[in-house]
């Protein structure tokens, strides 16, 4: 799911080298931290190069490059940007949820989970979250952004890349994934065609 996320920057972006957001758990690693009420949440900087490879490669790229970065899950994000002068570091991020918690309270016979409401303002210009449902055991793809610079019809297409690029990831795996695009016709059209009309006409004398 990270490599999904992490092709479709690729893709919006035009480069090679991305950056995202990876929102990391810093929840105390003490006896009975499970139990304890709060966000204990981080989000880090993780960067990746995207110099082609098969799908299987660039997930063990992403793997490898998350294990890494946990190591310092811990640094403080409002740190990390006052050690580079307040600068903007991403503008997406990535989040995977399981609430297991309220996973083992949905099996107790004592209660019983009516609905399920996420309502979280969004603070990038594109957020991904890939969350386990706790009552149906399915994971749920959430996109949002805070839309200042993709509106609501980019933040779905971006959703549409990320269904498609799983979809292609679990059917082919060893395919390459720098040789496939997965804009659409009218997308390409707009990209290779209307975009590079700049012929003009010039005064012959």
């Amino acid at each position: 799911m990270l490599a999904a996320h992490q092709k479709v920057l690729g893709m919006l972006s035009g480069e090679q080298h991305i950056t995202t957001g990876l929102v990391c758990s810093v929840r105390p690693e003490i006896n009975d931290a499970d139990s304890a009420l709060g966000v204990f949440l981080n989000t880090l900087p993780l960067p990746v190069q995207l110099h082609g490879g098969t799908w299987a490669d660039l997930i063990l790229q992403a793997f490898d490059a998350e294990c890494e970065l946990l190591k310092f899950r811990f640094y403080p994000l409002a740190q990390i940007q006052h050690d580079h002068k307040g600068q903007a570091l991403f503008d997406a991020v990535f989040h995977y949820v399981h609430f297991h918690n309220v996973s083992d309270l949905a099996q107790s016979r004592q209660f019983e989970a009516l609905e399920w409401v996420d309502h979280i303002q969004p603070n990038f210009e594109l957020e991904i979250a890939f969350q386990l449902d706790v009552k149906l055991s399915q994971i749920r793809l959430l996109v949002s952004g805070n839309g200042r610079r993709l509106d609501e019809k980019q933040i779905y297409a971006a959703s549409d890349y990320l269904m498609d690029i799983l979809a292609q990831i679990a059917q082919s795996p060893r395919e390459r994934y720098d040789y496939r695009s997965f804009l659409t016709g009218a997308e390409q059209q707009k990209l290779l065609g209307d975009w590079n009309a700049t012929e003009a006409a010039y005064p012959k004398d």
